[in-house]
């Protein structure tokens, strides 16, 4: 097991006892579920085109959208389908928009019923892949190609399924993956990367590790009426305000602090948040004093920029991968596109 700080559980240790017998019973209840799929009792929908799905294991943040968006860049000579199941009713309003509408053939549907979504989209279009976003657990379509992110900062939580800690399914459930990547993996301390590859080797020892990293692509600047790049740089010694709506706050501190700026206040919010009214003015409150206001790429789509007094940077996040893991992963793309 893997131990730091980030393990422990985020509730009172006496009601433990409670969360992990609730966990016994979801964890027969998933068993069940993902029996019935093996054996075919329930059916999964067969796509009209091969279909790469991107999850996780656990609950959090992984970086999916950022290797969404990186899984794009390298379908652009191809068209590109995102299914991703949308969040509340501001479906449109996600993380399911960023950066697509600058990706040559790629679309995008938020939709809660993914079947029903896909089913109507190719009655009038045609794409050559579906990247189906958060899709590990989503059994009702087959796929080719399965990809499971595991966050090298806080890789499975306190190794316990939900809700007694962040496991969405089992370890041992990772072998019906087709590639791991280690996300952020030069985020992670060496003791927890020694971990994660012993656990990884005793619970899916055939499946095939990726490492992935993100680092700070750009800082674009929103003012009342453009918005302009920035050069890093600028931020050095600067007092700023910054929120997040992710699953890994403390990735995001971590780029702030790299970028040598000064935090007057750090404010997270829950993954997927969509920003009210009363949100905004508590962050123009607590930005008074400080030169910028800060955000992640996700965030940008669920807030208008035009109402915070600060200027507002946000931060787009780039994923580089070492050579020859990124000529595997672009092989095992191509390969499905032959089946």
């Amino acid at each position: 097991m893997i131990k730091t700080n980030k393990n422990k559980p985020p509730f009172p240790p006496y009601i433990f006892p409670l969360l992990y017998s609730i966990s016994l019973l979801y964890r027969a209840l998933i068993t069940s579920r993902i029996l019935l799929y093996k054996f075919q009792i329930k059916k999964s929908y067969q796509a009209p085109c091969p279909v790469i799905s991107v999850g996780n294991i656990t609950c959090g943040g992984t970086g999916k959208s950022p290797f969404v968006i990186f899984l794009c860049t390298l379908l652009q000579n191809k068209k590109t389908l995102i299914l991703s199941r949308g969040y509340k009713k501001k479906q449109d309003n996600d993380d399911e928009n960023i950066n697509h509408l600058q990706l040559k053939n790629t679309q995008r549907i938020a939709q809660k019923n993914r079947i029903q979504a896909c089913r109507t989209f190719f009655k009038k279009n045609n794409s050559d892949y579906i990247l189906l976003d958060d899709g590990f657990q989503h059994l009702q379509i087959k796929r080719n190609l399965n990809i499971v992110l595991i966050d090298c900062q806080n890789p499975f939580s306190n190794n316990h399924l939900l809700p007694a800690g962040l496991l969405r399914e089992p370890l041992k459930n990772l072998n019906r993956s087709d590639i791991i990547i280690l996300s952020k993996y030069d985020e992670g301390n060496p003791q927890t990367l020694t971990q994660i590859h012993k656990t990884l080797t005793k619970h899916c020892p055939k499946i095939p590790l990726l490492k992935a990293m993100h680092t700070l692509d750009t800082l674009i600047c929103y003012d009342k009426t453009k918005n302009y790049p920035i050069k890093k740089e600028t931020l050095q010694n600067k007092n700023i305000t910054a929120f997040c709506g992710i699953g890994n706050p403390n990735s995001f501190k971590k780029t702030l602090l790299d970028l040598k700026c000064q935090i007057q206040h750090f404010i997270p919010y829950p993954d997927h948040h969509q920003y009210s009214k009363k949100d905004i003015a508590i962050l123009n409150k607590q930005s008074t004093n400080s030169d910028y206001i800060i955000c992640t790429q996700k965030d940008l789509t669920k807030i208008n920029t035009k109402q915070f007094k600060q200027k507002l940077l946000v931060i787009h996040i780039k994923i580089t991968m070492p050579k020859n893991d990124l000529l595997y992963l672009k092989k095992s793309l191509d390969s499905i596109l032959l089946c």
